[in-house]
């Protein structure tokens, strides 16, 4: 059985450069079920 657990991540930080872009592509891969690499 496969379980979800919900997060939200909170930081004092905003996003700059090309990470809301990126940010959003992420998203969108993980909602598909996809995994991500993170660096």
């Amino acid at each position: 059985m496969v379980e979800h657990y919900p997060f939200k991540i909170h930081s004092d930080f905003e996003p700059q450069g090309d990470q809301p872009q990126q940010l959003r592509k992420s998203w969108k891969v993980l909602k598909r079920g996809k995994d991500i690499k993170l660096y």
